[in-house]
């Protein structure tokens, strides 16, 4: 008798920009990969860290970025689209569309039906045990985790993964951190652009590298940056 193969394991790591503020655009991104690519990719990022003597307790933010550090960070967006064992993917949500009273919900209800929608996507195209790790939002974190994990586990198309959810704070991995630094750079590409001279470049890198501007969206087949725009009227 055969012995039945265990999946491979995919860790999601989920962050989002400009939810509660006035911007016109929220964005929910993910940095994506298999687990036995976290600890390598992690490693070469403390490598960046100690090129650029930038201390571990140093978070890497997107919100951080600054004139004195953009070489830091220019750095970590070329590790991040040369490396292929990891992969992004964001939901661009156009919030004056949105209707909450309608839909019965409020805007934590819209977060995670939001992220539901994104990691399906990604789930999709893999049958796997995923560890999906959301930032820390407050203390009904690990309730709305639970249920999250519960919608995808009740979806028919992902009957054959396995889903494991939990909100983690972003100090604890290096890897929500650079989904926080490419999220924050496609909401601020979608409201405007920045003030700071450095965060512009660092999101025209991000272009250069991606090969498509932030505010376009992505042919839904390409995994290593895709970005999708939630029902934006174009």
């Amino acid at each position: 008798m055969k012995e039945e193969q265990s999946h491979p394991v995919i860790n999601v790591y989920s962050d989002e920009s400009r939810h509660f503020s006035d911007n016109q655009y929220m964005v929910i991104g993910s940095i994506w990969c298999d687990a036995s690519a976290v600890k390598q990719f992690a490693g070469k990022i403390q490598m960046i860290r100690n090129k650029h003597n930038i201390p571990r307790k140093d978070e890497i933010k997107w919100a951080k970025i600054s004139n004195s550090r953009k070489e830091f960070y220019f750095d970590l967006v070329k590790l991040f689209f040369s490396d292929n064992s990891v992969n992004y993917r964001a939901i661009i949500i156009h919030k004056a569309i949105l209707d909450h009273e309608k839909f019965n919900q409020t805007a934590e209800d819209f977060y995670y039906k939001a992220q539901y929608y994104m990691i399906k996507n990604i789930v999709l195209r893999n049958c796997a045990d995923y560890r999906i790790f959301l930032d820390y939002k407050d203390a009904y974190s690990p309730a709305r985790c639970k249920e999250l994990s519960g919608y995808l586990k009740r979806t028919f198309d992902l009957s054959c993964s396995n889903f494991f959810c939990q909100p983690i704070r972003s100090y604890e991995s290096a890897l929500l951190q650079m989904a926080d630094l490419i999220t924050g750079a496609i909401a601020a590409s979608n409201n405007g652009g920045n003030k700071v001279k450095a965060k512009n470049e660092v999101a025209a890198l991000i272009e250069e590298c991606a090969g498509q501007r932030l505010i376009d969206k992505t042919d839904r087949r390409v995994e290593k940056f895709n970005l999708f725009r939630w029902h934006d009227g174009e």
